[in-house]
Parts: C-alpha cells; structure tokens; sequence
C-alpha cells in the first residue's frame, strides 16, 4: 500500500493553489460538482469527473480541454487538501491509493486528448495560455498591467539620431547608479520603454557598435536592479519580479510584432538579418515559461495565438530560396516541445 508523504502533499498543495478553475465552457455544459468535505465523497466526485472525460468528444476544442483541464486541477487540489488534513487517518490513506489511481487515469485521458499529434501551435498556446495561473485578480498584476499600459501612450522619439542620444543620455545617467528602491526602478522602466521602442523602427540600421553599446550597458544596469531587488522585503520583492518579468513578456513580442511588421511590408534581409528575425519570431514560443505565462495580459495572449497562426508563413517569408521555407517543421516540433512540457508541469 502506497503512504501518504506529507511533504510531497504539501508540495502539491502549493503547486496546485497557484492555478484557478473556471467551469464556462464556450456555453456548453462543462463538469461541474457540488462542494466536498471529505476525501471519500471526493473520490466520488474524482470517479464521475473520469466519466466525463472518457465521454469527452474525440474532436474536443481546446477551449473545451482548457475548461476541462482547469476544473481537474481545481479537484486535485481540494482532494490533496483534505488528504493533508486528514493523513493520520487509516481509511484516508486507503482512499489516497485509490485516487491515485484514478488520478493517473484522468491525467492518461487528458494528455492524450489534448496532445493527440494534430494540435497547430495555435492551438497549443490557446491551450497553455488558458491553463496557468489565473492573475486577473492580483493587485500587483493590475497594477503593472495599467503600469506599462500607459507607457504605450508616450510618443516615441520620431528620428534615429534622437533615439541614439536619448539612449545614450539615459545609459549615462544610470549605469553604475545604485537604486535606492522601487520608484528608482519604476522611472528607469518609464524612460527605458520609450527608448526602446523609439529604437524598434531603426533596428536593422544600427552598427554593431550601437547595438553591443545598449545591450551590455542595458544587461549592466538591469543586473544592478536585480541585485537591489533581490534584498527587499518578499513582499516588495515579489511585486518587482513580476513587473520585471512582464517587462521581459512586452520585449519578446514587441520584438515579434515589429519582426512580423516588416517581414509582411516586403523588407529585403540579408542573410544573418533574415536568421536573426527567425530567431525573434521564435523566441516566445521557447522562451515563455509557466510564470511569465500566467503574466500575460489577454490582449499579449491573443497577440500571441495570431501570432502562432502566421508563424510558418512569416518564417517561410524570409528565405529566398522556396526548398528552404519547410518552417513546418521547426514550428511542429516547438509546438510538441510546448505542450508536453506544459502538461508534464500542470497535470
């Protein structure tokens, strides 16, 4: 007979608490279950929850699965709740076996419905996105959702020469610069946007020399926030590594959405510009783990599925050559790579 581990309970609990649940489902009806208080009725629930997976439609959309998928992690975490609650008792530990039992059946027919060999990238980023944890609620995610909102209201700066002095002058002043504590930080981010994206239009004719210049000097100044960050209270901390991760979020596709712009107006690359913008219009899809997933805003997650949508063709777009446009491939195996990690970490 297997034993409850406490600890792996409680690892468990806390993985799981960070997911939401929500039961809508596209306005059809989705799985829903009364309130439980104990292990026993909820294993119950558990055993008609797999019966509502079996019967699931082969051709379920990934709306539906996401719905699904939320509503077995909101089971599994009430059950290993009240596993933890109760794990001196003899009968829960018996109960604990037989819902890992099923459990791994649950897991076996939603893996298999979800990752079935068919699913465009599309698909799988609708599927990821809507499956993390749900922040909408979070007073530090609206806060920095309206922050960084606002700066996409500041003008840019509206000619190269402008854009490489403002950069120069804001590298200056904080490079070196110790930051005494968020509000520093917070008008580094304000004046670094602007620069950075008064730069996206002239990317392809910076030197090298300018391009390594705001990288290093960037990467020495954002090492120095971290630094700052990492000795604040957890609370002050937590809130400064999630606005600095939604920073992260807002340059990968800001970098994908000007990327796509000029590939789709015709723009003529040369080969290590074409490989470069490659690379961009791939690095979302690689570089976004679980919690800058859950860090989106919905507007970035849609941006994000249109965006897989046209991945083959604006890849494809930047080879001359047709034999060379087989993006299919690379974006197949992305996507595979995606969904199985994602499943492996939620289910």
């Amino acid at each position: 007979m297997k034993q409850l581990n406490l600890k792996s309970l409680s690892i468990a609990i806390l993985l799981l608490a960070t997911l939401a649940v929500t039961t809508a489902c596209n306005g059809k009806k989705n799985f829903t279950y009364e309130p439980f208080k104990t292990t026993a009725d909820g294993l119950i629930v558990c055993n008609k929850f797999f019966q509502y997976c079996k019967e699931m439609p082969e051709d379920a959309n990934m709306e539906d699965l996401a719905n699904t998928t939320l509503v077995w992690i909101s089971l599994q975490k009430e059950m290993y709740t009240l596993f933890y609650n109760d794990s001196i008792n003899a009968a829960t530990n018996q109960c604990y076996n037989d819902f890992s039992i099923v459990a791994d059946s649950i897991r076996h027919r939603l893996q298999g419905r979800v990752n079935d060999g068919n699913r465009s990238l599309g698909e799988i980023v609708y599927y990821t996105t809507h499956t993390v944890k749900d922040l909408s609620e979070d007073e530090d995610y609206k806060y920095w959702t309206a922050f960084y909102g606002n700066l996409d209201m500041v003008s840019r700066l509206k000619t190269r020469k402008a854009m490489i002095d403002a950069y120069a002058t804001l590298l200056d002043e904080y490079t070196n610069v110790h930051f005494k504590d968020e509000n520093a930080i917070e008008q580094f981010l304000v004046k670094e946007d602007r620069c950075f994206r008064s730069l996206m239009p002239f990317f392809d004719s910076l030197t090298d020399n300018e391009t390594t210049y705001i990288i290093n000097e960037t990467e020495v100044i954002l090492g120095d926030i971290y630094k700052v960050v990492d000795a604040m209270p957890e609370e002050k901390k937590a809130k400064m590594i999630m606005g600095l991760t939604m920073r992260f979020n807002r340059r990968l596709l800001q970098n994908a959405a000007q990327c796509a712009s000029e590939i789709e107006s015709g723009k003529r690359l040369s080969a290590e510009g074409a490989a470069n913008y490659r690379w961009t219009l791939l690095q979302p899809f690689v570089e976004l783990e679980e919690y800058p997933l859950s860090l989106l805003t919905p507007a970035q997650k849609k941006q994000l599925v249109d965006d897989a949508e046209k991945l083959e063709e604006r890849i494809n777009a930047t080879y001359e050559n047709a034999e060379d446009r087989q993006a299919g491939k690379t974006i197949k195996a992305v996507g595979e790579y995606i969904l199985l990690l994602h499943l492996n970490n939620i289910l």
